[in-house]
């Protein structure tokens, strides 16, 4: 596995690179076609009758010791839980079609026409040396026996027993001769990039793992922030490059069970790939834009949540056509996906746009992330359905407005400010959104509000913005607590406000009502007015959501427990009340 590069030589490779002719993506769904048959070069047999012939034409060519090192197999699982625990083994590099045709036309996936549709799965192919140790026992046959000896050094014995193979199998064409001959070794690499149609261009695609095969064997390298990859190993003839949306920690399908992928070119240039564009509805930029959710909650900037973590492997399985959003179906016995995501918007037949199926994959890896700080599928059942929605609202919003804040585009993330009684959505609410945000939307909206005739319902009068109840005394200073406004008495211990009580706190001037917020200004005392009442009323700011993640969401079932957990965490300036009237409001409207 290649390791990312960032020396200065490399980064100046990479800038030439991006002055390279571009590859767009083709808007294709359409199933890989495969041509005839070819002779295989790296099977014993015609490696042992290449080396003859070397022999025969030049009896000093060295001897060399031709056996079996590779197997070359052919995997037909009997059912969806081998296919599943088959293709989970990372440490092989499955094709899901044979790597000895030729390919006519490269599109996204390549299914064995004679399978029975009903069966969800193909055969899967790879490569292992014979001495690979706990190879699945599932059924399969060895397709050849192969001799793969090293290519990637200088040995012009080697070279002239492989272009002896490539020609007596009629692999080898005037391309390739001359590719043979040459003694410029080049290192596969190139740049991923996907449309983004917030950013409203094509963006690096970081975290993507890249195949450059060639014939029997496959080499890796994972692209970094700029979409860069460069394979470690050297080559002398061409490559087929190849994506396969998949890491260790999760893997993407065309819908069930099919591996989603992109196949590129079979060349010696370096693989400049441009995913999609404006309006495409393509599904390789539907894969794109779930790696990139992905790859963030794996690995990139998350803003301090916690990461999911490998105790299970996630599936992801795309469905490019209409039924819903998204759903998530926990830590589910596999083969059967974790998150199931669809492309098609239910309300108009439209595709959804990239940046909403970015935020839908957060939204249902936000689930993930809080079904393991609940540890496990038994406890996180017992949690409400509206925290459990909300939440995983809350973590949408969050990365989603991380992911396009870095690419310049903040404010991206849908607007849950409009949210209000009539969506009728009263599992998705903003609840946490509001704990972290600083926007009142009873009183702040892009949408109309209509605010009730009294503004001032627990008294004072209203000045256009709050509920004056009266200033301080000259020479003292104006204060609350949770029941009580006050002020400080004069010098000497006078209370110079008409009825107020002397107490050991101070001046006790007014009670405060049950529903009020109280505040101090200009030395007066203060509630809050009431906004919009189809609106949250958000006089709470400045919770910290990877705080709330870690301190409260284990913590809270329902609505008092979230409650309790919230005072016990909040931050300096929030009272108590203002926690209970946020909270309360939600909690009236739960279903």
């Amino acid at each position: 596995m290649a390791t990312l590069h960032s020396c200065k030589k490399e980064e100046a490779e990479k800038a030439n690179l991006f002055q390279t002719t571009t590859t767009a993506a083709r808007d294709n769904d359409e199933m890989m076609v495969l041509g005839n048959q070819l002779q295989n070069p790296y099977s014993v047999t015609n490696m042992l009758i290449a080396y003859q012939n070397l022999r025969a034409g030049n009896p000093a060519f060295p001897p060399m010791e031709i056996t079996t090192t590779h197997h070359y197999l052919k995997f037909s699982p009997a059912d969806t839980v081998e296919f599943d625990k088959l293709v989970a083994d990372t440490t092989i590099e499955f094709y899901d079609h044979p790597l000895d045709y030729e390919i006519a036309n490269n599109n996204h996936f390549y299914r064995e026409p004679y399978i029975d549709p009903s069966i969800p799965f193909t055969h899967q192919y790879c490569v292992v040396p014979i001495n690979q140790r706990n190879l699945p026992s599932y059924s399969n046959i060895v397709l050849a026996e192969l001799y793969l000896p090293n290519e990637h050094g200088d040995d012009p014995n080697i070279e002239a027993l492989v272009d002896e193979a490539l020609r007596i199998t009629n692999n080898l064409d005037s391309n390739g001769l001359r590719q043979a001959r040459s003694r410029d070794k080049y290192n596969p690499e190139g740049i991923i990039q996907a449309y983004d149609n917030i950013a409203i261009r094509h963006i690096p695609l970081q975290y993507v793992e890249v195949r450059a095969r060639r014939w029997f064997e496959t080499r890796t390298a994972i692209t970094d922030a700029s979409g860069y990859f460069k394979i470690s190993e050297q080559f002398k003839r061409d490559v087929n490059y190849s994506i396969k949306w998949e890491r260790n920690e999760f893997e993407i399908r065309n819908n069930q069970f099919g591996q989603a992928y992109f196949n590129g070119p079979k060349t010696k240039d370096k693989w400049i790939l441009d995913i999609g564009g404006a309006g495409s509805e393509d599904r390789s930029v539907k894969y794109a834009a779930i790696h990139r959710a992905a790859a963030r909650y794996y690995y990139g900037d998350i803003g301090g949540l916690k990461r999911i973590g490998n105790s299970w492997r996630l599936i992801f399985a795309y469905w490019h056509m209409e039924e819903g959003t998204g759903k998530n179906y926990s830590n589910s016995v596999q083969p059967l996906p974790n998150i199931k995501l669809w492309g098609v918007r239910s309300y108009d037949n439209y595709f959804y746009d990239i940046n909403e199926l970015i935020a839908t994959t957060f939204h249902e890896l936000g689930h993930s992330s809080h079904i393991k700080r609940m540890g496990g599928l038994l406890t996180f059942a017992t949690v409400s359905r509206q925290i459990q929605e909300s939440w995983a609202d809350a973590i949408e919003w969050y990365l989603t407005e991380l992911e396009y804040a870095q690419l310049n585009k903040p404010g991206s993330a849908e607007n849950y400010q409009t949210w209000d009684l009539s969506d009728n959505k009263t599992r998705y609410t903003p609840m946490f959104i509001d704990l972290a945000d600083n926007i009142n939307q009873s009183k702040q909206n892009s949408a109309t509000l209509t605010f009730p005739p009294d503004r001032c319902p627990e008294g004072g009068s209203f000045d256009g913005q709050n509920c004056f109840i009266a200033s301080a005394p000259t020479g003292t200073n104006a204060f609350h607590n949770e029941q009580y406004f006050l002020n400080t008495p004069l010098t000497g211990g006078a209370c110079p406000y008409p009825n107020s009580i002397s107490t050991s706190q101070g001046c006790r001037v007014f009670e405060i009502s049950q529903y009020a917020i109280p505040f101090i200004y200009n030395n007066g005392w203060y509630y809050s007015s009431v906004g919009d009442l189809n609106y949250p009323p958000d006089e709470v700011s400045f919770y910290d959501l990877p705080r709330i993640e870690d301190k409260v969401i284990p913590y809270a079932f329902d609505m008092e427990s979230l409650k309790a957990k919230l005072k016990e965490h909040k931050p300096s300036y929030v009272s108590d009340k203002r926690i209970d009237i946020l909270m309360d409001f939600y909690g009236n409207v739960n279903d």
